[in-house]
């Protein structure tokens, strides 16, 4: 049996340049050879731009969730299965960030239950 990650990965036009952009440490060099690849046909490069996306680092304008979800979702029309977990996550974290967002720090710390350290009191 072949799993999907394998018949997804041997649909991809350009292996080896996929397998070149996981040595890239520019965040701009990574983004515009992942376009490049997308331009191409490869699907498994949008569902890494959006991941990228997701995890942007601070020091580059931090995580781009509208460009994240627009590639995961280009990923999945594209007809890729392999994204679909991927998808799901992310829009599982986006959901909590916003429950999250209604709380500041405080109150939220204030709603996570605390260890009983007192027996006598906890029972």
């Amino acid at each position: 049996m072949i799993s999907i990650e394998r018949i997804e990965w041997e649909r991809e036009p350009d292996e080896k340049a996929l397998e070149q952009v996981g040595q890239l440490t520019d965040f701009f060099q990574i983004e515009a050879a992942f376009k490049k690849l997308i331009e191409q046909g490869s699907i498994l490069s949008m569902n890494n731009l959006a991941r990228w996306y997701e995890l942007k680092p601070e020091i580059h304008g931090g995580p781009d969730l509208e460009q994240a979800e627009f590639w995961y979702q280009k990923a999945i029309d594209a007809g890729s299965a392999v994204v679909t977990l991927a998808a799901g996550n992310f829009y599982l974290r986006k959901k909590t960030m916003r429950k999250l967002a209604k709380y500041s720090l405080l109150e939220w710390i204030a709603t996570i239950p605390q260890p009983c350290i007192d027996s006598q009191r906890c029972m």
